[in-house]
């Protein structure tokens, strides 16, 4: 029941939150993430059910920069861009209503696609594939 609610309250603020953008690129040379280029349709799952999001992974520079959106959040630009091994990590703050939230988006290269998984300041793991 917690974990629900949480999640419930997560996605509710998620839709109030207002669309936020990075000034700049990651300090990722483009180089060091070419598998993770271009756009990726998001599907995943929430204990209230689908999270569909999109993310359009971009050359900006010669750095990485990305875009994640979708109906609840709108826009934002993230820059806050790493990788370790083989797994992209993206993360930004959203603003939720005055409180700040942190997001972690990582990405798995798994066949043609990826794996996915979004955590909301630790209290909600959705997980799910990326797919082009």
């Amino acid at each position: 029941m917690t974990r629900t609610v949480a999640a419930l309250v997560a996605v509710a603020l998620l839709a109030l939150a207002p669309v936020g953008f990075a000034q700049e690129a990651s300090e990722l040379d483009v180089s060091e993430a070419e598998g993770f280029m271009g756009m990726w349709s998001l599907s995943l799952e929430s204990d209230q059910g689908p999270f569909d999001s999109s993310l359009d992974v971009k050359d900006m520079d010669g750095k990485v920069a990305a875009t994640f959106s979708n109906d609840f959040m709108g826009e934002t630009m993230v820059a806050d861009i790493t990788k370790v091994g083989d797994v992209l990590n993206l993360k930004w703050e959203g603003d939720m209503q005055g409180m700040l939230m942190p997001l972690t988006l990582t990405l798995t290269p798994d066949g043609d696609g990826m794996k996915a998984s979004l955590d909301i300041a630790g209290f909600v793991q959705m997980d799910g594939t990326a797919t082009r």
